[in-house]
């Protein structure tokens, strides 16, 4: 497995169910990742919020990024700012962050394709898979500081 550049864990969003849990780091409800959508708008990426549908539908609506520097910025949205999918366990939340939060988003082109392919390759069981989160049990409260946990692909 290769490594993977330090900066990758500033694509990993923490959600929570209030602003106080938040910034007090408890009641963790979930976790997720930042990509970027191609924007019409000023021809630059737009960033996206992604996570799983129960983690939306449970009410952990605030999500928890890392200022550049010190510090984390928590942005509350509503139920209804989310799509969420139907008959898969996913959520987008499109966000509009301050310049001084630090992020990475992941290019679209980094996700499965319909036909288990990422860029061209096709992913089959015992794939080695790699993944940014929060690890159950170990909050952090003045930033997020996710784990790099890797393990094969057993099933598709």
């Amino acid at each position: 497995m290769p490594a993977f550049a330090p900066s990758y864990t500033d694509c990993t969003v923490y959600m929570y169910p209030s602003k106080s849990a938040a910034e007090s780091g408890s009641k963790s409800g979930g976790s997720g990742f930042l990509m970027g959508l191609p924007s019409v708008h000023e021809g630059r990426g737009y960033p996206v919020v992604i996570t799983n549908r129960h983690v939306v539908t449970k009410g952990s609506l605030y999500a928890r990024f890392n200022m550049q520097g010190k510090g984390i910025y928590v942005h509350k949205s509503e139920p209804d700012d989310w799509v969420v999918a139907e008959h898969d366990d996913l959520a987008a939340l499109p966000i509009d962050l301050p310049d001084n939060v630090q992020i990475k988003c992941l290019a679209p082109d980094l996700c499965l394709a319909a036909d288990c392919q990422i860029q061209g390759w096709k992913l089959c069981p015992g794939d080695e898979a790699v993944f940014f989160g929060r690890f159950v049990g170990h909050e952090h409260t003045q930033r997020n500081r996710p784990v790099v946990r890797f393990g094969h692909i057993s099933m598709l």
